[in-house]
């Protein structure tokens, strides 16, 4: 009878489905806005442009079209995309398609995507926000586009907005383009979704930890919990191998292979971080452990070693964020997963559900629901985790459930969504999905097992009693009771914690038709009782279509009164589905979950019936809580650390109900109360606090409902957090660290990383620590948290990175070995391995000259070699040395060399010894002439995982050993490189054909590549040279280098290094190896990547061959204009393979530097006198000479003289400023328009410190050479403007100085950070002055450096704050008061042409008629013309004649009145 029933009972809910399709309401539901489409007329919108012969439309159904209809529809050709509400779908059709095809299936409109469709909410409204703005004209978004258009159609198309982009998954970009550009892209056909980018993000994972009540079991205060996870191990599986983040110190054991990403880094640091390097980045179990693999298909490697890893290693959880297809039902991984749980007693496995929100996966409910991406995650023991909001929303993204059968998925939820948490190397980074939210779960359950530990003797808990624990203390969230969305809903750590140490739990097992009683006293003052049974069930057979095995049942009684468990209805219909659960029997779930609102107060009974048993008896689990009607505030509780200003997420537990809250904090131990808010939602449990700007010890808050009132259990404090954390100076024996002052800090503890903690070493009342006992070539992590009064602790700093060496540190006596210089590391055979030679750079860091220094070398056991160093090294000088004698390395395999220096007196022990593992590869030698153009090499793949890609190469070329001898390997490909914007579309030989390549996606900035070539040989050479052809296309391009192998010694940069951006073409360069004929050689290419994807470096079509003509000359200077005694490179470009050079210089007022001279093929030049100098070179070889002089091509002056104006109304830099950026990321550059210090609009100079994730970068703005002679008081003004993001995102902006032309640079005095350099008060949205009060006029003497000439500094301290603005910089002296360089002055006056060769032209943009005094001045400032413009207005040109001016750079310098301006003007003949 009862399966009769069951039966009437499915099919009534299955019934449901037809009725559904009766929707009268057709509103599309966009972000945009609610749009009514056009009802009939279907082909009215099928015809005009289509695109690759398909029109891309929305379509809308009368009802949702069944997936047979669907199918049938995609055989006529219809792709379907995006669902949207309601009853429509993104879809492209045929551009033949007829009306009979398509009109039996209930099509209600077909629609054109209009423009204002596309946009979401914030565009559609208000426009582009600020924070997708870059401040230059240009803004970021994101853009959807259909799949099936082919990426370089999509491309193509961005190129018309003259867009950089990126593609970032199927059927989504990320793009910058003009702000102007956006209607036009909105009218493009092949885009349907424009978003603004993501606004900044914050670090998120305390809001994590805070939100699942996490923080509450590891109280900072006196009495409170520390259940951080100790003694848990976790089994992880994920991307490869993650980085020693000095987060995961001590606690982390890894069995995986290469990385393969940053994924596995992230979920790791969620799960047990300590929040070493950030406390902000604290994971939920920061004393647990992890066992680390690599994840592959189908979990084989890691799921399927769960039974050792549980007896063998101790694995009690386990974690992984994979999919293995889409609602894929119970598969045998399933099966395996419930068997381990079931097995294993103490395990459980935690899964993300997935992020295929909207996707339809075939449930029968069309997209958004059965669409849990993996059959593993739909397992009944298992726990599949949704991804939530710091603010209890579910993410759009996060899957739902049901499972295949029916059954509650996900199970539970966390916060997923802008997840702050570790990322390589030794950083942080915000992500969402639900891969975030499961270990969110599982470092959680982590820390409450060890609870479980603690309260019940050390004995383990059962798997299935946490996760009925967890369930049924969750906070309820979206439909009341369980739902197909949010599960059970969001962790509660403090309930499930309650329930631990209570022991508000029963387990006993049951058999087939027994039934079990438990009595239950329920007493007053319970605004809600819940309460659960949970089996872990018994695996099923994977060829049944319901999972459930064992069926128990579960009813709550009080007398006459009984209610079942909350039951949900399966029916594949998104109405069905999205009902509220109602109480019945359930048949389909291993949890059953009975809750009363406001119970009477008595005894229950719960009654748990055996009904189906077919595998028993069957062990369950009964929990329950009784929840108060009290408000308990979880955050903050006790002992934390906030900054004034800061923005926190004050949280509190309470039942429902319809008062509202009341907020109140004090600062001195409650004596008074401030009230925050006095009206917050009867539903809120969350409020976002500014913290008052105050420093105490002595915080609380309050919340308050009727008569019911919380606070923190503790005390929490308020100061700030130490800033501009550095190492003054460190030496071997003790290290100095040093910080900002905090106000109100009365002292400072200090710490540093031990084992596994940052641990307390000491403190200090200054803002200074000095460290002893470490050892120079150790890396060591410090940090610092500010003291203050009534037991005030501050929150601790960012920790600081002290790599190995010295710093500012100085000895008598110090000998420095620097570099093996050879022999190579990489031996080829064809190398003379019989007599080896052994050189090194050493150098002397002591303060007293270095002579006769004892040095000896040691291959592997072979004799000591002894020999000495007669020369003398200087105070900071450098020398190179070989030994005088050789050594033979025999045969195949690694030596290892140790060369090092037995000087008695050295005081720093040190850098005193340099090792090396030579390794000898077995190579044959090529004859002239020789060419490679790759085609023969097998292709190496393009995957953004960097070392974790060897490539093994052909015909005697060789990859170097990643991580031994460089960081990553030149890859072997055809056609495109993965990344728009960087590297080739085909190779140099044919477009179609191979070529080799240093990927920089994914992590790979910053990465060396190196590759070498066969041996060549040159014993009968006259004059050989290489060819290469090179593609560096990229904004944030590296270098190449080109190094020669010649009787073991390497010899590097035998062709200057090429730098940055080459362009978008193929490019050879040439290799002279004239000096290495008669040897066998090998050429060895360095790549090195630049800060970011964009610096692919690309090789092609090499070649050796004879050279048998006379060279061309040319040659480059490091610059065209110097001051007196600034030194100038000289770089020889002659073609092809010159084999002597002659330089000369003219006027002979100059010296050649550095051990240079005029033979040198690049010398370095000093120059001793001011004017202009011509230069000639005289280059040769045995087939003949030529020459070149470049006439008055080197300026050396004394600077511009003043006055000095910069307001940024022209192009930045202007001529002679320079920006500075090391590492080519976010820099100093012109800005838009903004409210200037007078209040009107002006652009000025600005950091976007807002969006530059860098802290400790720093980027300098360059003035040109200035002369201060003959001045009176000179001095420097400029304004500025900036905000603070708050007191932990400091930025800073100080002015150093040069006198010896920007060789050197000192300090003026002028420094500001945080506070001190705000001009605006802190504001967490990016900043931009609105007015004229959020400007400061700033002032620098300048009377220190009279009669020099300076470079200045303005440099922008990175801290990840908010915006800095310069402006209106402007350097005078006394005597040139009332007498003002004026821009607008300056821009109403060209000179044409320039360069010029005798006449030029003074046009005038004035309206209004000037006399204008005209002098043209060499760059020594001598005055070598005057005139007067007496007529200076539009249309009044005035004729200059220079003909009796020399070749060369000078300045024309226009008077009028009290406005001045200065231009500059090159003379060519």
């Amino acid at each position: 009878m009862r399966l009769r029933l069951l039966r009437i009972f499915t099919i009534a809910l299955f019934g449901l489905t037809f009725s559904s399709h009766a929707n009268s309401d057709y509103t599309l539901l966009l972000k945009s806005g609610n749009y009514q489409l056009e009802e009939g007329q279907l082909m009215k919108n099928l015809s005009g442009p289509s695109i690759n012969n398909q029109y891309y439309r929305i379509m809308q159904f009368y009802s949702v079209p069944s997936q047979a209809e669907q199918n049938e529809m995609k055989k006529l050709g219809i792709v379907f995309f995006d669902y949207i509400p309601k009853n429509a779908f993104m879809v492209s059709i045929p551009k033949d398609i007829k009306e009979n095809q398509i009109s039996k299936y209930g099509i209600r409109s077909i629609a054109i995507v209009k423009p204002e469709m596309k946009l979401t909410k914030v565009l559609h409204a208000t426009g582009i926000p600020f924070w997708a703005k870059n401040g230059d004209g240009n803004a970021r978004f994101v853009l959807g586009f259909y799949p099936n258009i082919p990426l370089a159609q999509v491309a193509a198309e961005l190129e018309k907005y003259n867009a950089e982009f990126i593609f970032v998954a199927e059927g989504f970009v990320n793009v910058t383009l003009a702000e102007s550009e956006l209607t036009a892209l909105t009218r493009s056909s092949i885009f349907h979704y424009i978003q603004e980018a993501d606004e900044k993000s914050k670090p998120e994972n305390f809001r994590a930890r805070t939100s699942h009540r996490t923080n509450v079991l590891q109280g900072n205060y006196m009495g409170g919990n520390n259940y951080d996870g100790s003694g848990v191990l976790l089994a992880h599986g994920d991307d490869g191998d993650i980085d020693n983040h000095i987060d995961y110190k001590g606690r982390l054991t890894s069995f995986a292979g290469p990385s393969n990403g940053n994924h596995g880094d992230h979920v790791a640091g969620t799960v047990f971080g300590a929040g070493n390097l950030n406390p902000a980045g604290k994971g939920m179990a920061p004393g647990a452990e992890i066992a680390y693999f690599s994840y592959s298909s189908g979990g084989s490697i890691y799921l399927n070693g769960i039974d050792t890893m549980y007896s063998n290693m101790g694995v009690r959880i386990t974690q992984s964020s994979y999919s293995n297809g889409s609602n894929a039902g119970y598969t045998f991984l399933c099966r395996e997963m419930d068997k381990d749980i079931r097995q294993n007693r103490s395990l459980m496995h935690v899964f993300s559900a997935g992020n295929a929100g909207t996707a339809n996966s075939g449930y029968g409910a069309g997209p958004g629901w059965g669409n849990i991406t993996g059959g593993h995650k739909q397992g009944k023991n298992v726990i599949a985790t949704a991804n939530m909001t710091w603010d209890d929303n579910l993410a759009n993204s996060s899957s739902r459930g049901p499972a295949h059968d029916g059954r509650i998925k996900p199970d539970i939820g966390a916060v997923g969504s802008n997840v702050y948490s570790t990322w390589e190397p030794n950083g942080y980074n915000s992500i969402s999905g639900t891969s975030m939210a499961c270990p969110g779960v599982s470092g959680t359950l982590a820390a409450l097992y060890q609870a479980y530990k603690k309260t019940n003797s050390q004995v383990e808990p059962d798997g299935g009693l946490m996760k009925s624990i967890l369930m049924n203390t969750a906070e309820d969230l979206g439909n009341p009771g369980p739902d197909y969305k949010n599960g059970y809903g969001r962790i509660n750590a403090m309930r499930a914690l309650d329930v631990i140490e209570n022991t508000t739990f029963y387990v006993d097992s049951i058999s087939q038709g027994a039934v079990d009683t438990i009595s239950l006293t329920v007493g007053s003052n319970i605004a809600e009782m819940r309460v659960m049974l949970y089996w872990t069930d018994k695996e099923s057979s994977i060829n049944t279509s319901r999972a459930l095995v064992n069926d128990l049942d579960f009813t709550v009684v009080k007398g006459t009164n009984s209610w079942q468990p909350w039951v949900l209805n399966p029916t594949p219909n998104a109405t069905a589905l999205n009902s509220n659960a109602v109480r019945t029997t359930d048949t389909l779930n291993n949890a059953e979950q009975v809750t009363l609102t406001n119970p009477v107060n008595g005894e229950y009974k719960l009654i748990i019936n055996g009904n189906t048993i077919p595998t028993g008896p069957q062990k369950y689990y009964v929990v329950y809580s009784l929840i108060t009607d009290d408000v308990i505030v979880t955050h903050p509780i006790g002992g934390e650390h906030f900054a004034p200003a800061d923005q926190q997420i004050v949280r509190w537990d309470a039942p429902q109900g319809t008062g509202t809250f009341t907020m109140d904090y004090s600062i001195d131990n409650g004596t008074n109360w401030t009230t925050m808010n006095a009206s917050i939602g009867a539903n809120v449990r969350q409020y976002v606090w500014t913290v008052p700007n105050s420093v105490t010890g002595e915080a609380l808050v309050r919340v308050t409902r009727g008569t019911k009132s919380g606070q923190s259990i503790a005390n929490f404090s308020i100061i700030g957090t130490p800033a501009g954390l550095n190492i003054p100076w460190a030496c071997p024996d003790s290290v100095m660290f040093a910080w900002n002052a905090v106000p109100g800090a009365t002292s400072y503890e200090v710490s540093m990383l031990g084992q596994k903690y940052m641990d307390s070493v000491g403190t200090s009342t200054t803002t200074q620590y000095k460290f002893t006992g470490l050892l120079p070539n150790n890396t060591y992590w410090f940090s610092v948290k500010a003291l203050g009064p009534n037991g005030c602790v501050g929150e601790r700093a960012i920790a600081y990175e002290k790599l190995p060496g010295t710093i500012n540190c100085t000895y008598s006596m110090d000998v420095a070995l620097d570099q093996i210089i050879s022999p190579a590391s990489n031996m080829p055979s064809c190398q003379p391995l019989s007599n080896l030679m052994v050189t090194i750079d050493l150098s002397n860091g002591g303060f007293q000259d270095l002579y006769n220094i004892p040095l000896a070398y040691q291959v592997g056991t072979n004799a000591i070699v002894r020999d000495t160093v007669t020369d003398t090294i200087s105070q900071g000088g450098s020398l190179q040395f070989t030994f005088g004698t050789s050594f033979a390395l025999s045969g195949s395999g690694t030596h290892l060399l140790r060369v090092y220096s037995e000087l008695p007196t050295d005081q720093n022990n040190f850098n005193d010894t340099l090792s090396n593992l030579l390794n000898v590869i077995s190579t044959s030698t090529q004859p002239l002439p020789f060419s490679e153009n790759f085609s023969s090499f097998s292709q190496c793949g393009t995957a953004n995982n960097c070392e974790a890609t060897i490539c093994s190469l052909s015909n005697g070329w060789y990859n170097s050993q990643n991580l031994v001898d460089d960081d990553v390997d030149f890859r072997t490909n055809s056609g495109g490189t993965p990344s728009q914007g960087t590297g080739p579309s085909g190779d140099h030989t044919s477009g179609t054909g191979n070529y080799l390549y240093i990927e920089a996606s994914g992590t790979c900035s910053n990465r060396e590549g190196y590759l070498l070539s066969p041996c060549f040989d040159l014993t009968n050479a006259v004059l050989p040279e290489a060819s290469i052809w090179y593609y560096m296309l990229g904004n944030a391009l590296g270098e190449l280098h080109v190094d020669v192998l010649a009787d073991g010694a390497w010899h590097l940069d035998v062709v200057p290094a090429i730098v940055g951006d080459q362009g978008s073409n193929w490019l050879e360069l040439k290799i002279s190896l004239a000096n290495f004929t008669g040897k066998t050689v090998n050429v060895r290419f360095r790549g090195i990547t630049g800060s970011s994807w964009s610096s692919d470096i690309a090789l092609d079509d090499f070649s050796i061959d004879e050279v048998n003509i006379a060279p061309t000359p040319n040659f480059s200077s490091s610059t065209d204009e110097a001051c007196v005694q600034k030194t100038i490179s000289f770089t020889d470009l002659s073609q092809p393979a010159p084999t002597a050079w002659a330089w000369s210089i003219t006027p002979a007022t100059y010296t050649f530097a550095n051990g240079t001279n005029a033979n040198s093929q690049n010398p370095e030049v000093e120059f001793t006198a001011l004017g202009n100098y011509s230069v000639k070179l005289v280059v040769s070889n045995v087939f003949g000479v030529d020459s070149i002089t470049k006439a008055n091509s080197i300026s050396i002056t004394s600077g511009l003289p003043l006055p000095i104006v910069e307001d940024f109304s022209g192009a930045v830099p202007s001529v002679g400023w320079s920006i500075i950026n090391p590492d080519n990321d976010e820099t100093w550059e012109k800005s838009t328009p903004v409210a200037g210090s007078n209040s009107a609009p002006t652009n000025a100079l600005w950091i976007n410190n807002f969006n530059y994730n860098a802290a400790g970068e720093e980027d300098i703005f360059q003035t040109p050479a200035i002369d201060l002679t003959g001045l009176i008081d000179p001095y420097l003004t400029f304004d500025v403007s900036h905000a603070q993001y708050n007191t932990s995102y400091t930025d800073g902006l100080r002015i150093e100085i040069s006198t010896d032309c920007g060789s050197a640079f000192d300090t003026t005095g002028y420094h500001k950070t945080g506070a001190d350099l705000a001009t605006a008060p802190d504001q967490t949205t990016q900043f931009s002055p609105s007015s004229a009060s959020e400007w400061r006029i700033d002032t620098v003497d300048l009377t220190p450096y009279l009669n020099t000439t300076i470079v200045l500094h303005f440099i922008a301290e990175c801290g990840y704050g908010n915006s800095l603005y310069i402006n209106n910089i402007n350097i005078r002296a006394d005597n040139h008061i009332g007498v003002a360089e004026s821009s607008s002055f300056s821009e109403d006056i060209l000179i044409a042409p320039n360069p010029a060769s005798d006449l030029v032209f003074l046009k005038a943009n004035f309206k209004t008629e000037k006399l204008i005094s005209v002098e043209v001045l060499d760059i020594s400032g001598k005055t070598l013309l005057r005139e007067e413009w007496q007529d200076a207005a539009l249309g009044n040109d005035y004729q200059l004649d220079l003909s009796s001016v020399a070749e060369g750079v000078y300045l024309v310098r226009l008077k009028s009145d009290n406005e001045i301006a200065t231009k500059r003007i090159v003379i060519r003949k």
